[in-house]
């Protein structure tokens, strides 16, 4: 099960370093970004925060769908079976986001 999550973890680990870079300066340099840029460097670093977090959900919950070749057979076989798992997948990760970043905002 662990297996799909350690092998996306560069990306992960990824997502939550730019979610930092932005959210870090935010929260203890406001005045630095001017009261433009603060609110938006925020937002970003939720943002990123909840796709790093939404990835790890999705590799727990369905370590066996793997997008990538679900989207490749879908589009080069015309399977409509692949590209309904691709868009249950995207629907999915799209609704664990909504969820992680406007939870925050609360």
């Amino acid at each position: 099960m662990f297996k799909a999550l350690f092998r996306g973890m560069p990306r992960i680990i990824a997502m939550l370093i730019i979610g930092m870079f932005f959210y870090l300066p935010s929260e203890f340099k406001p005045l630095m970004l001017g009261p433009t840029m603060a609110p938006l460097f925020l937002s970003f670093g939720i943002t990123f925060f909840g796709l790093a977090i939404g990835d790890a959900a999705l590799r727990i919950m369905q370590p066996y769908v793997d997008s990538q070749a679900a989207a490749r057979e879908a589009m080069q076989d015309n399977n409509v079976a692949a590209g309904l798992v691709y868009a249950g997948r995207c629907l999915l990760a799209a609704v664990i986001l909504l969820i992680i970043v406007s939870a925050s905002r609360v």
